[in-house]
């Protein structure tokens, strides 16, 4: 039998493009939380001042105006985070109106700071050195502003076969459903019983201390103006070179280290939310009535790390804190929208890791049991690997005709695995050209998507990273859903 042509999707410009949506995404969500941190600070004051009152009634006549500024304020603050994170939102579902409001609004702040800021070195001319501050504070303002801007660009001209790739597939469900997604817990649902307060608790003080850093980044070029006019007042021209460097020393490098720090301990308060958040595979499907993601692989490769494929520089520089731990936690956050992504259990395993809901089964009738799963899976995820169990796990997809519904994913450590993606394409008997597909240049193979009717689509990148793998599976399961309505056509 002649074997089928494979089509080649290179996802490297669509991984950039994704990674400016990421970071733009990430820095909204920021302003978010600096807004939503702004509003409880108010509610604090107001509530010392409520407290003072009641401690000092002779000293309150003005008390009552204060008290309304003040909530005026807080409400104020509260509208304007709930309007950020409808910006995040946006993100999911691609809102061209949006973008082109809010870039108008990017535009304008940022040509007023920069007027200020040229303002500025105006006034402090000719002492070269204290506009040297100015300067580094101006160049703060526009990496901000083009951060902000650079995803609501991508979202605005991308090509409508581009943009299963850009948006996040969890988002624009509603405010209510989005709020957890966008705070990096994909279900923080009420069949969670108690635990569910101390997830939204642990989540929100996350949504805090990124707000801090975004807050802490957001100022401080203002504190690089205000310190060369301080120094203007008490040096002399000539002096004024040791002073700013050190300025940049004293403030830059430890702000940095201090906004990296609070935003890796976002990440870490997320994960503890996760872990809090875990149910078992029974729980999930009894709560969930959406057929389940079933995520397959081999017991030794239990948690496959991501160190191998970390996210793009740029994106490291301003959040680092967007990395997941593992490759299976990331599958989590990408499919969860479609159902819950279930798995079986290492029997050889007691913990219970961050990521799918898992099925505890003996370790002799794994076999059955998995033949069942995939039958009822909405779709199947296979971590490719060169063992028995997996190769079983591919002739029994092929016996229960459950490989339209099968995404095959490559860990990082297997991309360039030639000999492995050749023992794929002879198990679904698309060999040699499975192989032939990517003769060309060294290109890492991260999916496969093999839906009925169609092709089968390997997908392919020149980079590696967390983000390749999540548009690599986004446009996977593109794949099957463009299928599923040439079917229903």
């Amino acid at each position: 039998m002649e074997p089928s042509p494979v089509r080649t999707l290179d996802i490297s410009a669509l991984s950039r493009a994704y990674a400016r949506v990421l970071l733009s995404q990430r820095l909204w969500r920021g302003l978010a939380m600096a807004m939503f941190q702004a509003t409880l600070m108010l509610f604090a004051v107001w509530v010392a001042v409520v407290v003072m009152i009641v401690l000092r009634p002779q000293g309150g006549r003005r008390a009552p105006l204060l008290l309304a500024v003040i909530l005026l304020l807080a409400a104020f603050a509260a509208g304007l985070a709930y309007l950020l994170l409808r910006v995040v939102a946006a993100f999911g579902r691609g809102s061209r109106p949006v973008a082109y409001v809010f870039l108008v609004l990017v535009g304008l702040t940022a040509a007023g700071s920069v007027l200020l800021d040229v303002l500025q070195l105006i006034e402090l001319w000719p002492q070269v050195g204290l506009q040297a501050l100015v300067v580094a504070g101006l160049a703060m303002h526009i990496a901000f502003s083009l951060g902000l801007a650079a995803g609501l660009v991508e979202i605005v001209r991308a090509r409508d076969a581009d943009r299963p790739a850009l948006l996040d597939p969890g988002l624009g469900q509603g405010f209510a459903s989005d709020l957890p997604w966008m705070l990096g817990v994909p279900h923080l649902g009420a069949r969670l019983g108690k635990r569910r307060f101390v997830a939204w608790s642990i989540i929100l003080l996350a949504g805090l201390l990124e707000g801090m850093a975004c807050y802490w980044y957001v100022m401080l070029p203002g504190r690089f103006g205000d310190a060369a006019f301080k120094l203007r007042n008490v040096l002399a021209p000539e002096d004024s070179g040791a002073w700013v460097l050190l300025v940049l020393v004293v403030v830059l490098i430890p702000s940095w280290f201090l906004y990296r720090l609070m935003i890796r301990g976002a990440r870490w308060l997320r994960l503890q939310a996760r872990l809090l958040a875990l149910e078992s595979a029974p729980e999930a499907v009894t709560a969930d009535a959406r057929r389940p993601v079933l995520f397959l692989r081999a017991f030794a490769h239990e948690q496959v790390p991501l160190r191998a494929a970390r996210m793009p520089w740029l994106v490291r520089t301003f959040d680092p804190g967007t990395e997941y731990g593992t490759l299976e936690e990331m599958m989590v956050h990408e499919l969860a929208f479609l159902g819950p992504v279930v798995t079986l259990a290492d029997p050889a395993r007691s913990e219970r890791p961050v990521g799918a809901a898992r099925w505890h089964v003996d370790g002799e009738s794994w076999q059955g049991f998995v033949e069942g799963q995939m039958g009822r899976a909405g779709l199947v995820v296979l971590a490719m690997a060169e063992t028995a169990g997996v190769r079983w796990e591919v002739e029994t997809l092929k016996t229960a005709r459950a490989l339209d519904r099968t995404v095959f994913v490559f860990r990082p450590e297997t991309t360039r695995d030639r000999a492995l993606l050749a023992s794929l394409g002879e198990w679904l008997e698309i060999a040699p050209a499975v192989s032939e597909a990517v003769s060309e240049g060294a290109r890492n193979v991260l999916a496969l998507a093999a839906p009925p009717g169609r092709a089968p689509l390997l997908i392919v990148s020149r980079g590696l990273s967390e983000i390749d793998y999540e548009v690599a599976l986004r446009m996977a399961v593109q794949e099957h859903v463009l299928a599923q309505q040439e079917r229903a056509a």
